[in-house]
Order: structure tokens, then sequence, then C-alpha cells
């Protein structure tokens, strides 16, 4: 199973399907189209469908987390994500994502689907993505808070002391 994010549209329902080992470095990719398709006034909420999904890194679940803010602030309305019974299952468990999608223990969407092509952006954009993508997943829940908190502000400490160096 190739690492890839792939989209699609099953009877006018967008799919974002993420198979094998999902890391930080697909997310502008998944940021950026994102951001596209919520320009879009869409009937349906996106569906996530991790059923093929080995792993899952805190990143990508930021990223995929904004899926279910955008739909509950614009439609008022939980997307569903797929997810099949183990690792990846429990993950977005822990990360309270049972909050704020419709999680389900279902098979995953078939069908054609087209590769979301990765992008390499400037170093402090992917910072911003990575400092986005954890604050999301904090303002989840007080768990997630917590376990986040810390993270949060040594990367910010971090891309402070690098913009810094860059300036003398």
């Amino acid at each position: 199973m190739a690492d890839q994010v792939l989209f699609a549209r099953q009877n006018g329902v967008p799919v974002l399907k993420f198979t094998g080992d999902i890391r930080f470095t697909v997310c502008p990719a998944v940021d950026g189209f994102l951001k596209r398709l919520f320009v879009e006034k869409t009937e349906y909420p996106v569906v996530v469908d991790l059923t093929e999904t080995t792993s899952v890194d805190s990143t990508a679940l930021g990223v995929i987390a904004k899926v279910a803010n955008h739909y509950h602030r614009e439609m008022k309305m939980k997307p569903a994500l797929l997810a099949s019974p183990g690792d990846v299952l429990k993950v977005i468990k822990s990360m309270s994502f049972d909050r704020v999608f419709t999680v389900m223990c279902e098979a995953g969407v078939h069908g054609s689907f087209e590769e979301l092509q990765p992008v390499q952006p400037e170093e402090q954009d992917m910072v911003k993505l990575i400092i986005s993508a954890h604050k999301t997943l904090m303002n989840l829940s007080r768990e997630n808070k917590a376990k986040f908190e810390n993270v949060i502000s040594v990367l910010e400490q971090q891309a402070e002391e690098k913009k810094q160096d860059a300036g003398t």
C-alpha cells in the first residue's frame, strides 16, 4: 500500500482517502487542497477515509481536524471519518476525533481517485503549518491541550529563534 493522499467525488460527496503511513510531509498538499475545497460551497461535507492508513502523525491529524472545524463552522455538521479497527482508530479516538467527526468503522470508499501531488513549501511555511495543525489538535479537548501545549510552546520558541538567527 503506497503512502499517499487521494481525492474523489462519490455521488457528489467529496472523499479524502489516506493510504499507508501518513506523515507531516503530505500536509502542505492536503492543507492547500482543503483551502481550495473549502472555497466551494458543497452540499455535503468531506468524508475522510482512513481505512487504508497504517499510521498517522500528529501534524497530519491536526490538518485532518481542520476538516471537522470547517464543516462545523460552515454547515453545523460533523463530517464522517471512516477507520478500520486497530491502531489508527485508537489514535483518532485518543485525540478526541469522535467529538468532531462521526467516526465509523466501515469499509473504505472505492472508486476512481486522483492522488494529491506533493508540495515543497518554504521552511517557514512548513513550520507555520506544523504549529497550526498542533493548535487545531490542542483545541479539540482539554486532554489534547495538556498533550500539546508544551509541544506548541517548543515549536514556537524554535521558530522564533530560527527567525532571529536568519535576521542576523
